[in-house]
């Protein structure tokens, strides 16, 4: 069964982005490296880097114990549609019967891209050869259930006219994972995992951490006209701060604070403030156990406000001893003494031996609703609600379905106070993304319609189909596998899917333009200020040591290789100067990689965007793409090596979120053409010395000819 540090890393939106890991085993350019650093990536949890790496080792190494260690990595980073591809590779090898979970997991990553009847047939597969009665097998069935009441969701999504649901704009929603909003007077509150994480007094450096995120309490009083703004006294600058709930009077705000600086260690416990005389917050204080219990993560909170007793009520999910298995959902009754308020758990009906998040208890209803890994769903979690009766008991959990669940992760349900508006949280397609494969947690909003004509009574659920929900018993705990199952050259088994991906809406703020048609002169012209574009290689890459002019290596494999030698550029170019010359020269090369190393990157991603957006309402563009490299080879040489910058480029854009353009340049609505220059409008000057690396290779007027470059955009 998947761990709670992964439950965590997945639910609280609170992934530990590490994309420029410096993996000090990663210097050398040969395969066992690449492998090692992979292995070593998965085992500390930062799937997204192992990822990137086996894809590397898969260039060369096309072993099924790769594949598989691919596929689980992906899978784990949220690429679903890779990950589907990999396991595929796995299931027609001759070994497949070394991992007997393969069918499974290739039936999690066909549900999340809506592959509803193969997703059923993978899980028959793994139920008719998996003879352990434990998690795995009771998961399987129900996911076969789920696939089947899935189908029928997908034909009765809420109709526009009863639901608006859009994407909030880049003011709320960033490349990162915004989540957990809540609207109070017309002000937002929000959390956000983007901000870069400083040391603790007294802690050591860590190099094996790299570049790590955490993630602060926001609120902005109008999200149409202003960007987020971090909450004064709530957030520390090494630990994550999140998931914000305001008291009924206003008077207390509540959230999580997680510590821990891997995604392996991290534990969550949940903090409340009051609001002072001026308006401020005061130092967070910890709420007492058993609120908070020791060794466990309590998280989510949610305040409600119960007139029969007069007094306040705590929702929240933790993954503390008594519940049914992963994170489940508890509430306490807040006393005076906090110490002696004493949780307990929402019982079998709401709580699965899977996963259970984001509890909102809507009083006007006496309704609860949560978020599901496990009840009958369209994705990983989707969204339910639950009537609570006046006999005290818990009513079957209904699925909201479509527009609130996709076939991603969908969570933080949460109703304004006018009881027509509100919002959640999804990393669906459409979701603003730090890349294509990382998918990240945005910010979306829903309003109620025509209520006042009796159409559509909020929240406008649809009754349970005619595919019941099942309540299974937990196993005993020792019939639960553990990593003795896995084969030797098989990453450690995670368990279930994690949090997250896929809707693609106008933002609420941003309503279509009709006045420019597609292939208008200012949207071409729009998009061609934003060129060109540039990204940038280590020498060499991709495929070093060949003359072919293909590679199968995206440029996002690429890029994280190339930051992760950040410091040896540093050093190997600025050890031929002085001590003052070299700091001055460190800093010169530590810009580049900033401002464009990592900044072509970013607004490379952001140009996608666009042109996605462009190529939907009927566009259709030709896009010149064109390779360069510095002149330390033979132009023969060069001319190959400019020929797979050019196809790395092109098959990152191809991949971009799940394959987007292939469509587009399927049916010539999209034409890439391509121009191989290799050194031969390289400036003057640049050293070709093969003896003089800190010049040839490592400076960076040398560096900054080794790129791919998306140069021109023009009408057909």
């Amino acid at each position: 069964m998947e761990n709670r540090s992964n439950l965590l890393a997945a639910l609280c939106g609170l992934v530990m982005v590490c994309l420029f890991l410096p993996f000090t085993s990663v210097q050398a350019q040969n395969l066992k490296a690449y492998e090692k650093a992979a292995d070593d990536a998965f085992l500390k949890k930062e799937y997204y880097n192992a990822m990137h790496y086996y894809d590397i080792v898969l260039r060369s190494k096309k072993t099924t114990g790769i594949y598989y260690k691919y596929a689980e990595s992906c899978r784990l980073s949220y690429a679903y549609v890779l990950a589907e591809e990999a396991y595929k590779k796995v299931i027609d090898s001759k070994d497949k019967s070394r991992y007997p979970k393969v069918e499974y997991y290739y039936g999690l990553s066909l549900k999340h891209n809506a592959k509803y009847t193969e997703a059923k047939r993978a899980f028959k597969y793994f139920l008719d050869g998996y003879d352990k009665d434990n998690f795995y097998k009771a998961k399987a069935a129900q996911e076969m259930k789920s696939c089947d009441f899935a189908k029928k969701l997908v034909g009765e999504a809420i109709p526009e006219s009863a639901l608006e649901f859009s994407h909030l704009s880049e003011n709320v929603n960033t490349k990162y994972s915004d989540f957990g909003a809540h609207e109070v007077d017309s002000v937002l509150y929000y959390s956000s995992l983007r901000f870069d994480r400083k040391r603790e007094k007294g802690e050591k450096k860590d190099k094996e951490l790299g570049k790590l995120l955490v993630t602060k309490l926001l609120l902005t009083p109008d999200h149409t006209k202003e960007k987020g703004k971090e909450q004064e006294n709530l957030n520390l600058p090494y630990e994550h701060s999140a998931n914000s709930a305001l008291s009924a009077n206003g008077d207390y705000l509540y959230f999580t604070r997680c510590s821990g600086k891997r995604s392996d260690s991290l534990r969550c416990e949940i903090f409340r403030s009051e609001k002072l005389a001026d308006g401020k917050w005061s130092a967070p204080e910890r709420l007492p156990n058993p609120i908070n219990a020791n060794n466990s993560t309590t998280t989510h909170p949610n305040l409600a406000w119960n007139e029969a007793t007069q007094s306040e009520w705590l929702y929240f999910s933790s993954d503390r001893a008594g519940g049914s298995g992963g994170l489940d959902i508890w509430r306490v009754e807040l006393k005076e003494d906090l110490a002696s308020s004493e949780p307990y758990n929402l019982g079998p009906t709401i709580n699965s031996m899977d996963a259970e998040v984001t509890p909102f208890f809507n009083v006007k209803e006496n309704r609860l609703y949560f978020a599901s890994r496990w009840h009958l769903g369209l994705g990983g979690y989707d969204i339910f609600s639950s009537d609570y009766s006046s006999n005290k008991e818990w009513g079957t959990p209904v699925n909201l379905g479509i527009p609130y669940n996709s076939a991603a992760n969908d969570l933080y349900y949460i109703r304004n106070a006018n009881d027509t508006t509100g919002y959640i949280a999804s990393n669906r397609d459409g979701s603003r993304s730090l890349t294509k494969e990382a998918c990240c947690n945005d910010i979306y909003y829903y309003a109620y319609k025509n209520t006042s004509n009796n159409t559509c009574s909020p929240p406008c659920v649809k009754p349970p189909l005619d595919t019941p929900d099942v309540v299974i018993v937990p196993p005993p705990v020792d019939t639960i596998p553990d990593i003795a199952e896995v084969p030797v050259d098989t990453p450690p088994d995670t368990g279930t899917t994690p949090n997250t991906p896929d809707v693609t809406e106008v933002p609420v703020d941003t309503p279509p333009d009709s006045e420019t048609t597609p292939n208008s002169p200012d949207v071409v012209q729009e998009l061609d200020d934003l060129l060109p574009l540039s990204l940038y290689f280590h020498n060499d890459e991709p495929d070093s040591n060949v003359s072919v002019k293909f590679t199968n290596t995206s440029y996002e494999a690429s890029y994280a290789y190339y930051t992760s030698l950040i410091e040896d550029y540093k050093q190997a170019y600025s050890q031929q100067f002085n001590p003052e010359r070299a700091a001055a020269e460190q800093g010169v090369v530590q810009q580049f990689f900033d401002d464009k190393v990592r900044g072509e990157y970013n607004r490379t991603q952001e140009f996608f965007d666009r042109l996605l957006e462009v190529l939907d309402k009927g566009a259709k563009l030709k896009l010149y793409i064109r390779g360069y490299t510095s002149p330390k080879a033979e132009e023969k040489y060069n001319i190959a090596l400019a020929n797979r910058r050019v196809s790395s480029l092109k098959s990152f854009m191809l991949r971009y979120k799940n394959g987007a353009f292939k469509k587009y340049v399927d049916r010539k609505d999209l034409i890439l053409t391509e121009a191989m220059l290799g050194e031969s409008l390289a400036p003057k000057g640049i050293s070709d010395d093969p003896k003089d690396p800190a010049n040839s290779i490592y400076s960076v007027s040398a560096s900054q000819e080794r790129k791919a470059e998306i140069s021109v955009i023009v009408e057909q």
